[in-house]
């Protein structure tokens, strides 16, 4: 019988980005659902090695993951965020953003992972269009 992940390489490896940088702050753009509120603000970087695999479906992704796992620690505990954003800190950059109650109707399932992204803060817009559109 082989060896439990013999085989199988790291999941740490699939990953093309990493957390840099965690903040409470006030929202950094102009979008008027965070305009002036507080947010949880999440800086990330391309893994190392990993340049190919950090498209805009790469960054949907992992701020897909991100969203769900801040989704929780804010509600577990008291929180003034209003939302959550990721700055993808990498050559072609990137931010993204939502607010909290959107994230609740998401994970409630009444919001599909398309939804999701209709109802996020993109800049620069283009930059996700291609991988949000079917």
């Amino acid at each position: 019988t082989p060896v439990a992940g013999a085989t199988t390489p790291d999941a740490n490896d699939k990953i093309a980005f990493r957390v840099e940088n965690e903040q409470i702050a006030s929202f950094p753009g102009n979008w008027e659902p965070l305009r002036g509120r507080t947010v949880k603000i999440i800086s990330v970087q391309e893994a190392k090695g990993r340049p190919n695999e950090t498209g805009s479906q790469a960054k949907l992704d992992y701020a897909k993951s991100l969203f769900s796992r801040e989704y929780v620690e804010l509600t577990r505990e008291s929180t003034l965020a209003a939302g959550v954003v990721v700055v993808f800190d990498s050559e072609d950059g990137g931010m993204m953003a939502t607010t909290l109650p959107v994230l609740q109707q998401w994970k409630a399932g009444t919001l599909s992972d398309e939804a999701l992204w209709r109802r996020c803060y993109f800049d620069p817009p283009e930059m996700f269009r291609a991988a949000s559109t079917p």
